[in-house]
């Protein structure tokens, strides 16, 4: 995982790189001057190739130039889009000789598409290195509007930087899960290749207010289950996080350490194979607020699980297994704790779930519902509902939860507040099994 944050080069590259990696990263995001001015950056070729020598033994992973603010490039003023063209081009020297990735920058686009797309094609045929230009759509566009410029420009050293804000605050509504899935089709349709970055901050503002306002993360108005689906999805997860936040008060000043570390929990951790080697209702209670994650044929689907049942084993007359019944479809549950059990009811609803215990004791745990993050429907308040959703089938049988790339479950360190258990739904014909209390639910959120 590739997180960081925006630091100050005051005291030296060399200082800057230390720091990020005190605080808990190993991503780093710099201003090669002060930001509101055209000064040149004042380090020497030496200082530059001295960081890019070290930056590796510090901990430094990725290594980001954002361009000063005043940048323009459309603009209709010819001295300010010179002087906007030789900053751009001063960063990207710096970038080349001290290992950055490249130069991040705001082209400002909307309406001056064709001056823009003339100075990125001037630019990057007086630039004769490897470092990207990195375009960074604002709070008031939407960045699939991007997509010009990429057509327009046939630079592979032409890249995009997405800002979860400004995804948020341009109108992107990352609390509807069907949005979401929209959202990502739309960047790998488009933007497949071309995305390098992430600026991972929250929103001081509320959603579509093009008014672009940081706040830390979980402290603003995007919902955690926003910055989990980017870290996790496939075209996000192997990318650089970097943060542009107020920061949190510590002994020696403001502080992303916090921020980082949130991150880093909502990135969640796979949950491994003594999990699911406990008993079904064990399993079946803590499986709740953990967070079901799918990534099948390019797609990818997330959501928390709210409702589970348990099946206990061979005693447990609503059962598959039940008296150890042991069938071609069945066989499965006598697997190792882990595996993936699906199949089919009324011949056209599909039902997950995973297996439970040590191998040969046959139990299980179905998972009816849960809160979709990224998903083609709003609500999953079903097991079949939540399989046709998430593209889960017979094909999935037999996988292995705590293996798979294709299908498993995370955990990001929050606990439900209150449980409930009820009756199971629907295994009327179970006897006094019918009414034990083995589906469990969240309470009050």
């Amino acid at each position: 995982m590739f997180v960081g944050a925006h630091l100050s080069i005051q005291k030296g590259l060399i200082e800057a790189g230390r720091r990020i990696v005190k605080i808990g990263g190993n991503a780093l995001q710099i201003f090669t001057s002060p930001p509101r001015g055209w000064r040149a950056p004042s380090f020497s070729a030496q200082e530059l190739e001295e960081f890019k020598r070290k930056k590796g033994e510090l901990g430094v992973r990725k290594f980001f130039i954002h361009a000063k603010y005043l940048v323009n490039i459309g603009s209709q003023d010819k001295r300010i889009r010179d002087l906007s063209l030789d900053s751009l081009f001063e960063d990207l020297e710096f970038a080349e000789r001290a290992g950055a990735e490249g130069v991040i920058f705001h082209p400002r686009l909307k309406g001056r598409e064709a001056q823009v797309i003339a100075s990125i094609k001037e630019i990057l045929e007086k630039f004769k290195g490897g470092a990207f230009l990195i375009l960074e759509p604002s709070a008031q566009e939407n960045f699939k509007d991007y997509s010009i410029v990429f057509e327009k420009v046939r630079d592979e050293r032409l890249r995009l930087c997405l800002d979860t804000a400004h995804v948020f605050q341009s109108g992107w509504d990352m609390g509807d899960p069907t949005k979401f899935f929209q959202l990502f089709e739309l960047l790998a349709k488009r933007f497949k290749d071309k995305l390098v970055v992430v600026h991972s901050n929250d929103s001081k503002t509320e959603l579509g207010s093009k008014h672009d306002v940081h706040q830390n993360i979980g402290e603003g108005h995007i919902p955690k289950e926003a910055f989990f689906a980017f870290l996790n999805h496939p075209l996000t997860e192997n990318l650089p996080f970097i943060l542009e936040t107020p920061g949190f008060k510590e002994k020696d000043g403001k502080s992303d350490r916090k921020n980082i570390k949130a991150l880093k929990k909502l990135k969640g951790k796979r949950l491994g194979r003594e999990f699911f080697l406990r008993d079904a209702v064990w399993v079946a209670k803590n499986l709740l607020g953990k967070y079901l994650v799918v990534k099948k044929q390019g797609e990818f689907f997330a959501g928390r699980i709210v409702e589970t049942e348990a099946y206990v084993g061979p005693e447990d007359k609503a059962s598959h297994a039940f008296g150890g019944r042991r069938t071609k479809r069945t066989e499965v549950m006598f697997e190792i704790g882990g595996k993936v059990y699906v199949y089919l009811i009324y011949g056209m609803y599909h039902c997950l779930n995973i297996v439970t215990g040590e191998k040969g004791f046959p139990s299980a745990v179905l998972i009816r519902a849960v809160e979709p993050v990224v998903s083609k429907r709003k609500k999953l308040d079903g097991p079949g509902k939540l399989c046709s959703a998430f593209s889960i089938d017979r094909e999935d049988n037999g996988k292995d939860v705590v293996t798979s790339e294709e299908i498993f479950i995370v955990d990001i360190g929050e606990k439900p507040k209150k449980i409930t258990s009820t009756p199971r739904i629907g295994v009327d014909y179970a006897g006094e099994w019918a009414n034990k209390p083995l589906r469990f639910l969240i309470k009050g959120e």
